[in-house]
């Protein structure tokens, strides 16, 4: 009796761990999306945080900014404007949960930032199901496997440590549930879950426009997962393709996208040959894969002119090229035989040839960001790989193989992730991270810069601020040499020479700004501001030289301190002061009457013109 009862226990022990557990698996994907990502709780605000969070007018709104956020582009609440840039973007759904996360948490940024990973780790369980469910049916551990590599890839940590990148994420979940729900009624067709299938598809479009890639992979995942015919294929896809041409429809009714004036900086291949334009981003693809097997480094921006134009003559632009076209003929045979690898493989494709600029222009020529999407089906289809091998190989050897190989990836990308975590604490510690890491993009050069000057905001010693200042311009400049017509570095550039002293060099920045950028909000504080800096400095000699009484000197100086600043009522005051005391009666009448043109409601001016003292 007692026998049999140590032998029950013993088999309920090994029954609680059980490794193929989707309950243990679940916790598993929970926990570790938490500790890879815990430590980005306490950063603050980065990048474009400032232009769907910090400065949106209608996140800030809270809850009642919704209806504005859903009929205007997603930088609206923060310009006042469509966007300028050819990336237009209409992606409601985050900011919608931005607003509702300020109307409870206010400008407490550690919770948006656990709100971001509480959704990654949704994402994960909802791509551990899809693939437990459709691919992994027999051997759940694989798409655990599978889902692992994915939650942990360094890759990722801009789309989780980057509050505004929840776009990134919450599209992937939706079009992860719309692809799941789709099989299940196809399987078995009823109304509750086509709707269900509706509505994830349309939040996913909600989320980033790039999710209209399910128009196709809606029709190739029936191929691929179901048994239904070409025509019954078809029919089962025509909701996606419905709700996919509504969307856009309805899209352009919130605005049409924005003509414009295109630039190297929003569209990277403006300059290159067609030859060079494909050479250069089959070069990138190339970077793609080897990011995917390989991720040591992670950058905020790849722009012009940090990865230059190629010919195909260069050799990683060649092999590159064609490893994506054996990918492609390998998608082709697959799927001719209906098998997943062939689905997965064509999901990568599609997705990451979609945000290479080879088709449509979409700013960056490169960011970490666009490989997030494209790595879950790539991931998904390296695991089909590992799971042939297992029939191949030794189960013992394969085992061991296995096991030491994800331990050690998993462990080498917490250590990335965490230190990229801090990286992302805020614009300084950002910028200074990637500054060597993007050396000659104008962007990063002018980010860097940027930053500099506002470290000098807080800094006392005159020698230190002066240095960190000529660091700054030193970025400018070479971000200049690259590209000179870059309009948003000038900015910080003329406030560097501003508080170096050097007016003639803030003059010359801030007209460049002028010139490239008519409507920069700063054009008119920019005037104000230099205007009464060399007004002062004039000032200053004008009264050095009062006691010496020389009238033509003392006219001569204060002229032209006003020939900088002659909007300023109370300087004609003084000039026409200067006129009485010389005597000079029509020209201290005539200097206190453009006094009140420029305020008619100045007293002194209309006391001195009423009763001058000669």
């Amino acid at each position: 009796m007692s026998s049999n009862k140590n032998k029950n226990n013993s088999i309920k022990k090994n029954e609680s761990f059980d490794f193929n557990s989707t309950k243990l698996h679940l916790i598993v994907l929970v926990v570790l999306s938490f500790i890879f990502y815990w430590n980005s709780i306490s950063n603050e605000t980065a990048l474009d945080d400032v232009m769907v969070l910090t400065n949106n007018q209608f996140v800030l709104k809270g809850i009642d900014g919704i209806p504005d956020i859903i009929s205007h582009e997603s930088f609206f609440g923060a310009t006042g404007k469509i966007s300028s840039q050819l990336s237009w973007r209409y992606r409601p759904l985050s900011l919608m949960v931005f607003a509702v996360e300020h109307s409870f948490f206010g400008n407490n940024w550690h919770a948006y930032h656990f709100v971001n990973i509480l959704f990654y780790a949704l994402l994960c369980i909802a791509a551990y199901q899809f693939l437990k469910n459709h691919l992994f049916k027999e051997k759940s551990f694989y798409a655990l496997c599978a889902s692992l590599l994915f939650l942990v890839h360094p890759m990722h940590t801009e789309v989780v440590a980057n509050i505004k990148s929840l776009d990134e994420i919450l599209a992937l979940l939706f079009s992860i549930l719309f692809l799941n729900s789709l099989l299940k009624n196809s399987i078995k067709p009823n109304g509750i879950e086509l709707t269900k299938s509706i509505i994830y598809l349309l939040l996913a479009l909600l989320s980033k426009e790039s999710s209209s890639v399910l128009f196709v992979l809606a029709p190739l995942t029936l191929w691929v997962f179901s048994n239904e015919s070409i025509k019954k294929i078809i029919l089962s896809s025509a909701p996606t393709f419905i709700t996919i041409v509504g969307y856009t429809f309805f899209r352009l009714s919130i605005s049409d996208v924005p003509s414009s004036k295109t630039d190297i900086m929003n569209d990277p291949y403006l300059l290159a040959t067609i030859e060079q334009k494909y050479a250069t981003i089959s070069l990138i693809l190339g970077k793609y894969l080897s990011m995917l097997f390989l991720p040591i480094s992670q950058c905020i921006d790849y722009g012009f002119n940090q990865i230059p134009y190629v010919h195909f003559s260069d050799m990683s632009s060649l092999i590159s090229l064609v490893i994506y076209i054996g990918l492609g003929i390998l998608s082709i045979q697959q799927l001719i035989k209906r098998k997943p690898a062939g689905f997965f493989i064509a999901a990568y494709l599609i997705s990451i040839l979609l945000l290479s600029n080879a088709f449509i222009n979409v700013g960056p020529p490169m960011a970490d960001r666009f490989l997030f999407a494209p790595s879950f089906f790539f991931l998904a289809f390296l695991m089909i790989v590992v799971q042939q091998l297992e029939v191949k190989i030794n189960q013992q050897t394969f085992n061991y193989g296995a096991g030491i190989l994800l331990s050690g990836f998993i462990l080498f990308s917490f250590l990335q992730v965490h230190a990229r975590n801090q990286d992302w604490k805020n614009n300084e510690t950002l910028y200074k991270a990637d500054i060597s890491k993007s050396p000659n993009s104008v962007r990063m050069l002018s980010y860097h810069g940027g930053m500099l000057v506002t470290q000098t905001d807080t800094i006392q010693d005159s020698i230190q601020k002066s240095e960190v200042l000529r660091g700054a311009v030193k970025d400018f400049e070479k971000a200049y040499k690259i590209y000179p017509s870059y309009a948003s570095m000038f900015q910080n550039w003329g406030v560097a020479y501003l508080r170096l002293n050097n007016l003639d060099s803030t003059d010359w920045a801030w007209n460049k700004l002028k010139q490239l950028k008519p409507d920069s909000k700063y054009i008119s504080s920019n005037d104000y501001l230099l205007a009464t800096t060399r007004f002062n400095i004039w000032n200053k000699q004008y009264e050095a030289a009062l006691p010496r009484q020389n009238f033509p000197e003392l006219l001569a100086l204060y002229r032209k301190a006003m020939s900088y600043y002659d909007v300023m009522p109370g300087s004609w005051v003084l000039l026409g002061q200067l006129y009485m005391v010389n005597n000079k009666r029509d020209s201290a009448t005539w200097a206190w009457n453009e006094c009140l043109k420029r305020d008619s409601t100045n007293v002194q001016a209309k006391k001195l013109l009423v009763n001058p003292v000669w």
